[in-house]
């Protein structure tokens, strides 16, 4: 795994390494079958709407041919947003091989709800709460709060806070590739990961 001195040099020299015939939409959803649960989505008035997998791929189908209609042909780079939910998380960790076992959280309303906690139990998931009047509990959370504010919001000046954002996506790859860290003996978390992944609890 390549090693950098400074997160400018990683913004420089970052690639992004995808397989040339890998399909995310295929590993993550069309894979299921149509009839099947995929999501409980609870919106913020408490409307409850359930969604299976062949509504998300249909709406993933004419996604694509929007795209294609516009012009954009297989190779091209598409940026999205998605949004911070446990399904997103999940597609993350699931590619990387990790099957999520524990989900900590706060008890902040968003946490309480019945279609959060429906997609951990959809995900074998147990949920654990931080106990309250101890933010010792969030300590990693805490730590790494600091760092993004010490090297990557308030490391050198930006133009503006929308500058500032566009230089997040290569932070965080930095952080979790290749930035060493001193909790897991000088390894990058990702090296971490891989090693548990494949055996290597070193």
């Amino acid at each position: 795994m390549a090693r950098f001195e400074s997160y400018e040099q990683a913004c420089a020299e970052h690639a992004w390494n995808v397989p040339e015939r890998y399909n995310i939409a295929a590993d993550v959803c069309f894979k299921h079958a149509p009839d099947k649960p995929a999501m409980i989505h609870e919106h913020f008035d408490g409307t409850v709407r359930e969604v299976a997998w062949g509504e998300l791929q249909a709406n993933a189908n004419r996604f694509a041919n929007v795209l294609r209609a516009h012009g954009v042909e297989p190779g091209d780079r598409v940026a999205m947003l998605l949004p911070p939910t446990p399904e997103t998380a999940a597609a993350f960790f699931g590619g990387l091989g990790v099957r999520i076992e524990r989900v900590m959280t706060d008890n902040g309303f968003a946490y309480r709800s019945r279609a959060y906690n429906t997609l951990l139990d959809e995900l074998g998931a147990r949920h654990k709460h931080t106990r309250p009047y101890r933010p010792q509990t969030n300590g990693k959370a805490e730590r790494f709060i600091k760092t993004l504010l010490a090297e990557w919001a308030y490391a050198r000046p930006y133009a503006d806070n929308a500058d500032r954002l566009a230089a997040l996506p290569a932070y965080l790859n930095f952080y979790n590739h290749d930035r060493p860290h001193t909790a897991l003996g000088g390894l990058a978390p990702m090296q971490v990961l891989v090693n548990n992944v494949s055996g290597n609890h070193s």
